[in-house]
């Protein structure tokens, strides 16, 4: 459990591009960073222009998800 969390806290450090060149290569704890980085200001724009939570919680998702 302590490996994971150093693990984290290296993946922290990385530069956006970086982490997503590791997510997409299968590295899950690269996007658990930028999901965490990026998952509330996705779902406040998509709040934004659809003017209804659940609409914007399932955009978000998806848009996260491509």
């Amino acid at each position: 459990m302590a490996g994971d969390t150093t693990r984290m806290i290296e993946l922290d450090a990385l530069a956006d591009e970086e982490l997503v060149r590791v997510a997409s290569s299968g590295g899950r704890a690269a996007f658990a960073v930028l999901y965490r980085r990026y998952v509330e200001r996705i779902y406040n724009i998509a709040l934004r222009l659809l003017s209804h939570v659940e609409e914007a919680q399932a955009a978000a998702q998806e848009v996260l998800l491509q």
